[in-house]
């Protein structure tokens, strides 16, 4: 599953980096929690997508 950036007009403004700091997105839902191999995540507003791999995380 390739990750994907979302639409930037579509993103709200209290998500992404400001100030230096990294807001967490509050449209951003994790994906099928069950899976013991990594973390998937997706936006239902602009659409980002994109995949956490516990074993490229160590």
């Amino acid at each position: 599953m390739a990750d994907r950036k979302g639409d930037e007009t579509k993103r709200p403004s209290n998500c992404g980096r400001r100030d230096g700091q990294w807001k967490p997105c509050p449209n951003l839902k994790e994906i099928d929690p069950r899976n013991m191999s990594g973390e998937t995540y997706s936006c239902n507003v602009c659409g980002e997508h994109y995949y956490l791999d516990y074993e490229e995380m160590r």
